[in-house]
């Protein structure tokens, strides 16, 4: 199993002003941090869509099984699944498929135990970094959402 993490730390600037507007920012902060992750997980879904070629490193990730495209999942703010609990401020992309560290690292073992290397498809990292800007832009809404009387 493999997960890739985000996180709002590092915003302690926006965190201050907000809480000296009398606003709790973690709220606001997991509500758009939920609509990241979702946007993101919808993204690392298409990476693995298929209909890429077999060349090592290329988009989208062949389907051979569906396996690494099932397994793909999320954990917003506050839940817990497989194992793993997201906190305040938190969430997951989690892909519970055996090979998928191997596919996101580039190592590769063939049926005979052969070890070879490929170029890497980080495709839950490459799905949150084309996904940052929609997700700030979540982040913001709700952050002006609640500083909206």
């Amino acid at each position: 199993m493999m997960a890739v993490r985000v996180e709002t730390k590092g915003f302690k600037a926006v965190d201050d002003y907000l809480r000296k507007k009398g606003v709790m920012p973690e709220a606001a902060f997991d509500r758009g941090l939920t609509k990241w992750i979702v946007a993101a997980h919808r993204k690392s879904l298409d990476l693995l869509g298929g209909g890429g070629s077999d060349a090592p490193g290329s988009y989208p990730v062949p389907i051979h099984t569906g396996n690494l495209r099932r397994g793909e999942d999320y954990i917003a703010p506050g839940e817990s699944k497989h194992g793993i609990s997201a906190g305040s401020g938190m969430a997951v992309l989690v892909n519970t498929a055996a090979y998928a560290t191997s596919i996101h690292n580039g190592n590769r073992v063939t049926r005979s135990g052969t070890r070879y290397m490929v170029r890497p498809r980080p495709f839950q990292i490459d799905a949150v970094e084309a996904t940052r800007e929609t997700g700030m832009r979540h982040m913001m809404v709700e952050v002006r959402r609640d500083l909206t009387p």
